[in-house]
Protein backbone atom coordinates (compact mmCIF):
# COMPACT_ATOMS: atom_id res chain seq x y z
CA UNK A 1 0.00 0.00 0.00
CA UNK A 2 1.27 3.31 -1.06
CA UNK A 3 0.65 6.76 0.49
CA UNK A 4 -0.67 9.17 -1.55
CA UNK A 5 0.59 12.61 -2.20
CA UNK A 6 -2.95 13.54 -0.82
CA UNK A 7 -2.26 12.28 2.58
CA UNK A 8 1.25 14.10 2.27
CA UNK A 9 -0.27 17.50 1.92
CA UNK A 10 -3.34 16.64 4.21
CA UNK A 11 -0.23 15.91 7.16
CA UNK A 12 1.58 19.04 6.10
CA UNK A 13 -2.00 20.98 6.59
CA UNK A 14 -2.34 19.91 10.32
CA UNK A 15 0.88 20.46 10.74
CA UNK A 16 0.61 24.22 9.61
CA UNK A 17 -2.28 24.32 11.93
CA UNK A 18 -0.36 23.45 15.14
CA UNK A 19 2.47 26.51 13.81
CA UNK A 20 -0.05 28.95 13.59
CA UNK A 21 -1.65 28.21 16.91
CA UNK A 22 1.84 28.49 18.19
CA UNK A 23 2.05 31.67 16.64
CA UNK A 24 5.07 30.28 14.39
CA UNK A 25 5.84 31.40 10.82
CA UNK A 26 7.65 27.80 9.65
CA UNK A 27 9.42 24.93 10.64
CA UNK A 28 12.58 23.45 9.48
CA UNK A 29 12.97 19.47 10.03
CA UNK A 30 15.98 17.47 9.85
CA UNK A 31 14.96 14.61 11.41
CA UNK A 32 14.84 11.14 8.98
CA UNK A 33 11.57 10.29 10.63
CA UNK A 34 9.83 13.48 10.41
CA UNK A 35 11.41 14.17 7.13
CA UNK A 36 9.30 11.02 6.01
CA UNK A 37 6.01 11.46 7.36
CA UNK A 38 5.56 14.81 5.87
CA UNK A 39 6.77 14.17 2.72
CA UNK A 40 7.59 10.65 2.03
CA UNK A 41 10.86 10.81 0.81
CA UNK A 42 12.73 7.93 2.68
CA UNK A 43 16.74 8.28 3.16
CA UNK A 44 19.62 7.09 5.23
CA UNK A 45 21.14 10.17 7.07
CA UNK A 46 24.83 10.71 6.46
CA UNK A 47 27.36 13.16 7.27
CA UNK A 48 25.17 15.62 4.37
CA UNK A 49 22.50 16.95 5.65
CA UNK A 50 18.66 17.41 4.33
CA UNK A 51 16.40 18.80 5.60
CA UNK A 52 12.08 19.73 5.15
CA UNK A 53 11.40 23.10 5.53
CA UNK A 54 7.82 24.97 5.75
CA UNK A 55 6.01 28.33 6.07
CA UNK A 56 2.83 28.07 7.62
CA UNK A 57 0.69 28.49 4.90
CA UNK A 58 1.96 25.32 3.49
CA UNK A 59 4.75 26.62 1.20
CA UNK A 60 7.94 24.63 1.47
CA UNK A 61 10.15 22.36 0.11
CA UNK A 62 13.59 20.35 0.79
CA UNK A 63 17.61 20.97 0.47
CA UNK A 64 19.17 17.61 -0.59
CA UNK A 65 22.63 17.34 -1.06
CA UNK A 66 23.38 17.44 -4.89
CA UNK A 67 23.09 14.04 -4.83
CA UNK A 68 19.80 13.22 -3.68
CA UNK A 69 17.70 15.89 -6.32
CA UNK A 70 17.27 13.04 -8.71
CA UNK A 71 15.99 10.50 -5.91
CA UNK A 72 14.32 13.86 -3.69
CA UNK A 73 12.64 14.85 -7.10
CA UNK A 74 11.30 11.22 -7.64
CA UNK A 75 10.05 10.60 -4.85
CA UNK A 76 9.31 13.37 -2.22
CA UNK A 77 5.56 14.73 -2.61
CA UNK A 78 7.00 18.72 -2.51
CA UNK A 79 6.77 21.37 -4.15
CA UNK A 80 10.57 22.62 -4.03
CA UNK A 81 13.88 21.25 -4.13
CA UNK A 82 16.66 22.89 -3.88
CA UNK A 83 20.47 21.47 -3.83
CA UNK A 84 24.09 22.15 -2.48
CA UNK A 85 26.77 20.92 -3.75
Amino acid sequence: MRITREEYVSRRELLAGQLERRGLGGVVLFDPHYVSYYTGFVFAPTERPLAFAMRADTRGGMLVPRLEVEHAQANAAVQEIAHYD
